[in-house]
């Protein structure tokens, strides 16, 4: 099995603007400021939709992991006024995905506002979010901010995704399909395209069935530096529709996927595989092989790997 067990770090910001329905104007901003991922944020990264609305209302208990929604539900919102993404050049990398909700004129009416979360779908009601915070001022205090009947309440929402940037090194046995050991082999896992934009951030990191992500291809030569990836030839490629992917079901509070990536008869015969890219839904890695493995066209091959997640820790 080659394991990357270094976990990506996931957190996420809030920066709430209100301003004049009919001029536009700002009148009220709080800045940026940051949020607790909760428990049940971290699970749903695995499976199905964790950035698809935002919800605000006025409780004001300190935010704990452990926390299924906001204290008083006062509104939702999933009209997205915009959409960027992007990944950061210098360390520490992270790729970053923002939208900004826009709550409409008439949502709230003099509104106490003081805590804001991501909602992990539409529902109408306070649970079912990905993280929480309290509403920060600029010098990040716990605030209040009034939002009255004739102002649109736009609250920006960014999720980052941290990858590390060295290498993984470990070993694992080439089996034959009885389980005997036919060689040891030294991977070396590193991070690949670390400063290349995810369109996919808030995608389930298992949902390779219904995206054509989680793609793995095979090369013939060295893996090269953390914003690139593998050299020489492409020795096959496999995607989810042609099965040369698979994963074990997600256990509830792992924080963790385990894939299986196969080789078919058909796949790379007699051509040395060196390394390996695997491209995932908010993370891309490449894998060395020492030595190469070259398999033959009655011969299959799967390779097993897991990934962890977590809360991002400076």
């Amino acid at each position: 099995m080659i394991n990357i067990k270094e976990k990506m770090g996931t957190c996420g910001r809030f920066n709430l603007i209100v301003r004049k329905a009919q001029t536009n104007e700002i009148v009220r901003e709080t800045g940026w400021f940051d949020n607790l991922v909760l428990d049940q944020g971290l699970d749903a990264m695995a499976n199905g939709s964790w950035f698809a609305s935002c919800k605000v209302g006025t409780g004001n208990s300190t935010p704990v992991a452990t926390q299924t929604q906001l204290d008083a539900y006062k509104a939702l919102s999933i009209n997205v006024q915009t959409e960027t993404r992007g990944a950061s050049s210098v360390a520490p990398y992270y790729k970053w995905s923002r939208k900004t909700f826009r709550f409409k004129a008439g949502d709230f009416n003099n509104t106490n506002l003081s805590e804001v979360a991501i909602g992990l779908g539409g529902t109408g009601d306070g649970a079912g979010i990905w993280n929480r915070a309290l509403i920060k001022d600029g010098l990040g205090n716990p605030t209040v901010l009034t939002v009255l009947a004739d102002e649109v309440l736009d609250v920006l929402c960014e999720i980052r995704v941290y990858q590390s940037q060295a290498d993984i090194n470990g070993h694992f046995n080439l089996l034959d399909k009885n389980g005997n050991i036919i060689q040891e082999i030294a991977a070396v896992i590193r991070p690949s395209k670390i400063t290349t934009a995810k369109t996919t951030i808030g995608v389930g990191l298992a949902a390779m069935n219904a995206y054509s992500f989680n793609l793995l291809q095979a090369y013939n030569g060295d893996i090269g530096g953390i914003t690139s990836t593998p050299s020489g030839s492409e020795v096959f490629t496999g995607n989810p529709s042609q099965q040369r992917l698979g994963y074990s079901p997600y256990v509830l509070g792992s924080h963790e996927l385990k894939f299986t990536a196969y080789y078919l008869l058909g796949d790379g015969n007699s051509a040395p595989t060196k390394s390996l890219f695997i491209q995932g839904v908010i993370s891309d890695y490449q894998v060395s092989l020492t030595p190469a493995i070259t398999k033959g066209a009655t011969q299959t091959l799967n390779l097993s790997y897991s990934l962890s997640w977590g809360r991002y820790n400076p």
